[in-house]
């Protein structure tokens, strides 16, 4: 009997379901045989006969001469070369293959490398890149916007997760890991292994871009009771707050520092909006709200108003 994981080389015959079914129970009516003996007869497992039988796999060629021949008559079929599988399965694993790394000196990689440093991650077990955001006040920015950024740097299908308050952004391959491991990203929880921002991306012209990415994805905008608006980014880790007022310092930007996380205020926080910008409708549009002298929207009137006004933001879901 063929071992467990050895393969059947040899041409094969694609039987229709109804095909298949009528092959092998005219066999097993006129030989009299049971699933197993059936399976005995070509030295395969009952499984794999039942799989032919049920036109889950295809058939080779000598097992489906061999029923015909019992059978006595013809069925028009398709008949595959010996190694149709493998030169199948080479074309599918050369397109999973092509992927593009962006280069350190792309804006577009410097925003996504701040909305890593902010709700994003490099999974250890699986090597995946993963950014998380709220389900409804963060979709048009996840889905429209961010999706959209990630296949373009990488040229790889991003997959979406949703659950009621959350949802994620999923990029695998096999190689982000080490490639964002050479950026100073390391896979893994960021308290354990603090992330190093490239030196690169202090560049003014860059640093704005990875303030904006962390702002959109762990800040916002915020109603003050003295300045009526600031501007609040968590950052919880030290070692990586300590980076993040030093990209702020490049850009000329003093904030308030708390344990978790900066502050800007009144005409700082304008400035911020005006000089550093937001690709999140969340943000933008509080920011509107105070600008137009109003109140800056609470999370539940924001989500009200993302809601009704999604067709003025980016395609969405």
């Amino acid at each position: 009997m063929r071992k467990r994981g050895e393969y059947i080389r040899t041409t094969r015959v694609v039987l229709s379901k109804k095909q298949a079914q009528l092959l092998f129970f005219r066999a097993r009516t006129d030989l009299n045989l049971s699933w197993r003996a059936l399976a005995e007869r070509f030295g395969v497992s009952v499984c794999t006969v039942r799989s032919w039988a049920s036109a889950r796999t295809t058939t080779p060629e000598y097992v489906y001469d061999d029923l015909i021949g019992v059978n006595q008559s013809t069925m028009a079929v398709q008949v595959l070369g010996a190694c149709w599988g493998q030169r199948k399965g080479g074309r599918v694993m050369a397109q999973r293959r092509t992927v593009s790394f962006p280069d350190l000196h792309d804006p577009r990689f410097a925003e996504l490398y701040g909305a890593l440093l902010g709700d994003g991650c490099i999974e250890k077990h699986t090597g995946s890149l993963v950014i998380t955001g709220n389900a409804r006040s963060d979709v048009w920015y996840m889905e429209g916007y961010l999706k959209l950024l990630l296949t373009e740097l990488f040229s790889l299908p991003v997959h979406v997760y949703r659950s009621k308050n959350t949802l994620r952004l999923k990029l695998t391959h096999k190689k982000i890991q080490s490639y964002f491991a050479d950026t100073g990203y390391f896979a893994g929880k960021k308290q354990v292994d603090v992330p190093v921002i490239p030196r690169i991306l202090f560049r003014p012209q860059l640093a704005r871009l990875v303030i904006r990415g962390l702002f959109d994805t762990d800040g916002g905008v915020y109603p003050h009771p003295h300045s009526r608006m600031m501007i609040d980014i968590t950052c919880k880790i030290p070692a990586l707050r300590k980076q993040l007022i030093e990209l702020l310092h490049v850009l000329d930007y003093s904030s308030g520092t708390t344990h978790t996380g900066i502050q800007l205020y009144g005409r700082k926080a304008e400035a911020f909006i005006r000089d550093i910008g937001s690709s999140n409708p969340r943000n933008i549009h509080r920011y509107l709200c105070y600008r137009q002298d109003g109140p800056v929207p609470s999370a539940k009137e924001m989500e009200r108003y993302l809601i009704d006004n999604a067709c003025h933001f980016y395609p969405g879901p």
